[in-house]
Order: structure tokens, then sequence, then C-alpha cells
């Protein structure tokens, strides 16, 4: 049922117990509201409903780019911890933007809610490691999974659906694929606000860099990396196999 614009899914709280008609499917997001004592007028004393929120996720496609650019200056000036807003404003185009390799690639998700693209993030086989169309790094060499690091690129999530899992989908997402065409590391250049996610999901830090950006300032990036856990009946790529190798002449 609707109520005041709010998905009511079968989810109840009163005083300490929570009552729940279904347990929480994929994808769906669980928050608390109204506060208490909202719905008194109304005869449901304390009673609150837990707000159901669903987003499904999906290749992104070339006429998404308009609804992408938008997302993308959005989530760049909500969420933007760390930066001013003239860096903010001067990344937007170039450093923080839409690079469509990434969906002609099919590497490229997004994240709907009823029509509406709330988030989006991917991966890529090439070298690019951030940056739009337009970015300061361009370079769409493809990489080579037995030597190299897939990249994980281009990381955007609307602030009314900030800390919610939808970036942790999306990542989950990227490094299935990455690790199903034969990558077994991975490495990001990630804007401050995006650290905490990355850290969270295994990644590490191994540097902290400023790109360029066209007013003549820079944006500080760090640069983070993680190493895909083997898969079951997997070989190890080259480099690993040649690691071993040179390990047991060692010993």
């Amino acid at each position: 049922m609707n109520f005041d614009g709010a998905t009511i899914a079968g989810f109840a709280r009163w005083g300490d117990h929570v009552i729940a008609s279904h347990k929480p499917r994929r994808n769906e997001i669980i928050a608390w509201g109204p506060e208490p004592g909202a719905f008194n007028n109304r005869g449901w004393g304390s009673l609150l409903a837990l707000i159901v929120m669903h987003f499904t996720l999906r290749k992104a496609r070339l006429e998404d780019v308009p609804a992408l650019t938008a997302l993308i200056g959005e989530s760049a000036r909500g969420l933007r911890e760390g930066y001013s807003s003239d860096q903010v404003e001067a990344a937007l185009g170039t450093v923080l933007g839409v690079d469509t390799q990434l969906t002609s690639d099919g590497t490229y998700f997004v994240a709907e809610s009823e029509g509406k693209i709330v988030g989006c993030g991917g991966w890529s086989k090439r070298n690019t490691l951030f940056g739009s169309d337009h970015g300061p790094v361009k370079n769409d060499a493809w990489l080579d999974p037995a030597v190299d690091a897939a990249r994980i690129r281009a990381f955007f999530v609307h602030p009314a659906w900030a800390r919610q899992g939808i970036g942790s989908a999306i990542l989950q997402a990227c490094e299935e694929a990455a690790a199903a065409e034969g990558f077994s590391r991975l490495e990001l250049a990630a804007t401050l606000p995006g650290v905490l996610l990355y850290q969270a999901r295994g990644f590490e830090a191994r540097e902290r860099f400023a790109a360029p950006l066209p007013n003549g300032k820079s944006l500080p990036i760090v640069r983070m990396v993680k190493t895909l856990p083997s898969r079951p009946g997997t070989r190890p790529n080259a480099s690993a196999r040649q690691r071993k190798r040179v390990h047991s002449r060692m010993t």
C-alpha cells in the first residue's frame, strides 16, 4: 500500500520489537521512517513503518548519457567531502564525467529505482584509470589479464541514495565480471568521499596524487588496489606461475 508517497512493505517497529511480513529481498534498502510519534494523530502511537527502497542493476546504454551526466553532477556536488565547490565544478566534465567507452564495452552498470537512475559505476579492460571522454589521462589500450589489473571506474550515487548499498552492489557486479574475464587484481582512482567504501570492500591505498583541472587547480585522488580471491577450478595467471617458479628456484 502507499502512505504519504512511501511504499510500506509490511515492516513495522513497536518499541523494541520489529514485526516483518518478509525478509528483505536482494537489492532492497531498508530505512526507518517516519519519526516516533509521527502517526499519533492517526492512532498509531509510536509505530514506525519501514520504507523499502528497491533498485535494480543493468548495463548502461548510450541513451543513458544525459541522465548519467545529470546524476554525476548531483553526486559530485552533494557528496564532496574533502573538496571545495571550485574543485568540483572544475572537475565535472573532465576528471568527473561519463566515459562512453565503458558503455560501448558493456562494462558500465546503472542502478535504477522506479525508472530513474540513482547510481552508476563500472570496470574496464582498458588502460584509462579515471576521467570522462575528455579526461586528462585517456588511454583506451587493452589490458592483459595475465599481468595487468582491471580498472574500477566512475562510481557515482545520488545523494538521496548514499550509504544504502548501491555502491557495494555495483562493485560486487564489477568484481565478478572482471574475475570472469581472467583478471586477478583490481585498481582504481578514488575520490576522497569514496575511499571508505573501497576500504570496506578490501581495497588498499597505494598513493595519493593530484589530477590536473582546467582552471589550473587540482583534485586529490587516491590510487587503490585489491587482489581478488582465487576462483575454484581456475589456473593461476602467467605472472603468478612465474613468481612461483622463481620462488622454487630460490628455495
